[in-house]
């Protein structure tokens, strides 16, 4: 909450710590003899081989030369750079949350895991007390994770051959009056070299009612949706497919169409329901190290960095730009 200082006071918090479960240490009082009768907690033990660089390169688990030579041909195949760096199982920052969204009309909290490559909700109804508990709140189930999806190895129930996102970022709950609203919309980035392609993918709730926020999970079983009700983007090598190593987002726009920031290429693009591409934007800004360079109208990039974390599409009528000039300046390549 703002504290009309140029600062704020925090008045509710949530944390995975609060929620963890394994199987190695009886004596914890987190221990669970069954990991996967525990869907609403967090299996601390879960690391994928080599950490963060694994999930996104499965070629660092092949050893250094081999990894220099994939490394190399994939750097040709996709027009762009990956990690250089091995990574760690097991690493420090061994889920790296890299986004979260709010839907007033549940109650509820989005969060991203992008190492583990699961989304999970949970409750914003609760007390800060309630948040580090298993009970309370409007849901009953207090802090706990109400849906998770994505990865359900992550929670054992599932195999390598279930996972449906891949290192993924800037989930976001479709607004409310928007076509989809209420839907969860997500840049599945892909892994290198087996899904070697990025899809954003739309993901229809399994609520007992629409808005409820009240998720169906039969018992052994995994969260739905089993797949996306709509999504973007093909396999490698057909046309619209498109990679993206990092970063990079997704939003939905008030008619329906949705926008694609891709952020190692500096790209930003449009498309409608039907996937057919009605914008785009080439950033011509590169900076690599210490320089800045700009690319002119009309001509090729040169090799560099154009990285845009992402892009978000504001409508003239928001009301930040009430009382404001929007008076066009000067282009950045200028």
């Amino acid at each position: 909450q703002p504290d009309g200082q140029g600062s704020a006071d925090i008045v509710w918090q949530w944390s995975l710590w609060d929620h963890l479960v394994q199987d190695h240490d009886e004596s914890k009082s987190n221990y669970a003899e069954d990991v996967s009768e525990h869907p609403g907690c967090f299996d601390i033990n879960y690391a994928p081989p080599g950490g963060k660089a694994g999930i996104r390169n499965l070629n660092y688990l092949l050893g250094p030369e081999k990894n220099k030579e994939r490394t190399m041909l994939q750097r040709g195949l996709s027009g762009q750079s990956v990690f250089d760096y091995e990574g760690t199982t097991g690493e420090k920052d061994w889920v790296h949350a890299n986004a979260v969204s709010y839907c007033p009309k549940r109650g509820q909290i989005l969060v991203s895991l992008n190492v583990p490559c699961e989304l999970v909700i949970v409750d914003h109804s609760t007390t800060q007390a309630e948040s580090r508990q298993r009970s309370g709140g409007k849901r009953g189930k207090g802090g706990a994770i109400l849906w998770r999806w994505g990865n359900p190895q992550t929670y054992r129930r599932g195999d390598r051959m279930d996972q449906q996102l891949f290192a993924q970022h800037y989930p976001t709950f479709i607004p409310e009056g928007c076509p989809g609203g209420g839907n969860v919309l997500v840049f599945n980035n892909g892994r290198s070299p087996d899904r070697h392609w990025t899809t954003i993918d739309e993901l229809e709730l399994p609520e007992t009612e629409r808005w409820s926020g009240d998720y169906t999970l039969e018992e052994g079983q995994t969260f739905g949706p089993l797949r996306p009700v709509w999504s973007y983007g093909e396999r490698q090598g057909r046309q619209t497919s498109f990679y993206c190593t990092h970063v990079s987002s997704t939003q939905r726009l008030p008619n329906g169409n949705t926008l694609v920031t891709q952020g190692p290429q500096g790209i930003v693009f449009e498309v409608t329901p039907a996937k057919e591409e009605v914008w785009r934007y080439i950033s011509p800004c590169c900076s690599d190290e210490d320089a800045a360079s700009f690319t002119r109208q009309g001509e090729s990039r040169s090799n560099g960095r154009y990285t845009l974390f992402t892009c978000l599409k504001y409508p003239a009528a928001h009301p930040a730009f009430a009382g404001r000039s929007l008076t066009p300046g000067r282009r950045l390549e200028d």
